[in-house]
């Protein structure tokens, strides 16, 4: 194994430790605040309600997150941990593509496009 291959799989593991850990810390407060503030509201569980409209865009997850309330927190941090592997399957990428691996290269790429896909596709 080559040098700048370890060391890239070390930068790639503390970008996953750092990420799952900071975006862990921000959904914990976000559950904190969100239990202080609504935790002893009924629940109905025979009527669904889905996310509010400003919770479905990054722009208002980013809105509600800076305010802070829970649900914005929350989201924010579920974010963040889809964003931290997004970010690890591009550094695969280049990766391999800087090692001249093209088999793993383009199956990183197939990933990274079912990653975009699914995050950004409309169906």
């Amino acid at each position: 194994m080559q040098p700048s291959l370890e060391r890239m799989q070390v930068l790639m593991g503390r970008i996953f430790i750092f990420g799952v850990a900071v975006s862990s810390l921000i959904v914990l407060a976000g559950g904190t605040l969100y239990l202080i503030r609504h935790g002893e509201a009924p629940v109905h569980y025979q009527i669904f309600r889905g996310e509010p409209i400003e919770l479905r865009s990054i722009a208002g997850v980013a809105r509600e997150a800076g305010v802070p309330t829970g649900r914005g927190l929350i989201q924010l941090g579920l974010v963040l941990l889809v964003a931290v592997q997004v970010l690890r399957v591009s550094l695969t990428v280049w990766l391999f593509y800087t090692e001249r691996d093209w088999k793993f290269c383009v199956i990183s790429l197939t990933v990274l496009a079912v990653l975009a896909y699914s995050l950004f596709g409309r169906g």
